[in-house]
């Protein structure tokens, strides 16, 4: 299984009726379901991650209030991916490839008014 990038409309209350669709290709693809570690790593939390760090045990919905925060969190553990990559032993062009479309999928969602899901 993967991680995959969706959008939701917090403003419906049922949860089928709020999914807005996913990020487009290939910009849904957030990770395997193993790397659920690395964005719930201890090399995240020293770096003040607040969203990713969620991932670890569950789900993640950021609504849209929240968006600009996130891609903050983003851009900052993206401009660190050299060294996180490398505490972690993965792929840095793989950290850096799921943040961008996380990145991507914040901009959406800012024009839309729509929260993202990671899950």
């Amino acid at each position: 299984m993967s991680l995959a990038i969706s959008f939701f409309d917090p403003t419906v209350e049922d949860e089928d009726a709020a999914f807005r669709g996913m990020a487009e290709m290939p910009g849904d693809l957030f990770g395997w379901e193993s790397w659920r570690g690395v964005w719930g790593s201890k090399e995240l939390v020293k770096r003040g991650s607040k969203f990713l760090v969620h991932l670890k045990k569950s789900d993640l919905y950021v609504r849209p209030i929240d968006i600009h925060s996130f891609r903050i969190e983003l851009e900052s553990i993206l401009s660190d991916s050299t060294d996180i990559a490398r505490a972690l032993k993965i792929a840095e062009e793989d950290l850096q490839f799921h943040l961008h479309n996380a990145l991507a999928a914040c901009a959406h969602a800012e024009q839309k008014g729509l929260g993202v899901c990671i899950s």
